[in-house]
């Protein structure tokens, strides 16, 4: 019988085992702290953040906003990142792009440092993925789907999956399905 694949037991699982890291860290005297770093107030930005904030109080992880306004000068910006940036106590720094047009977004990237890059927006954390090299992080939704079937892998029963219905050649050539979904 089919089962229909959803993100609630592996998000339970994975929050379970985030947990525990969590308390671990923290009897090391290690507090694990999440910078959510926002300009203005766009809605979708205010959602996500809401999300990200729950996500981590689930998980035992602490959270420091910074929220400049909509019209901040580009020098207060920077300031304000350097800060997090260099805060031996912030662990993992969530900068919500775009930015506003008045602020330049590829300097702020560059800027943000790859160690605390939790959404793998970084030139070293995109290299890693690339390469496979383990260095920076892959960013966040990238990261949850590969968790998600890494948790429960796909197995097909018939031919394999086709792109706008036409067969690849690599799928053609290549052992169906691949022996890490078995």
């Amino acid at each position: 019988m089919a089962k229909i694949l959803t993100g609630k037991e592996v998000a339970e699982a994975l929050n379970a085992r985030k947990a525990a890291d969590v308390e671990r860290l923290k009897l090391r005297g290690i507090i694990p702290t999440l910078c959510i770093f926002r300009v203005g107030n766009r809605t979708d930005d205010i959602s996500y953040e809401r999300g990200a904030m729950k996500r981590a109080e689930k998980v035992g992880v602490a959270v420091k906003q910074v929220i400049l306004p909509e019209d901040v000068s580009e020098d207060l910006f920077e300031e304000e990142l350097k800060k997090v940036n260099e805060d031996p106590r912030i662990h993992g720094i969530l900068l919500f792009r775009p930015l506003p047009a008045h602020l330049d977004g590829e300097k702020a990237r560059r800027m943000l440092n790859p160690a605390k890059d939790i959404d793998g927006s970084t030139d070293i954390s995109q290299a890693g993925v690339f390469t496979g090299s383990g260095s920076g992080f892959s960013p966040c939704t990238m990261r949850w789907r590969s968790v998600r079937f890494a948790f429960r892998p796909l197995t097909f029963r018939t031919t394999p999956p086709t792109l706008s219905g036409m067969k690849s050649q690599a799928a053609e050539n290549a052992r169906w399905p691949p022996s890490s979904a078995m």
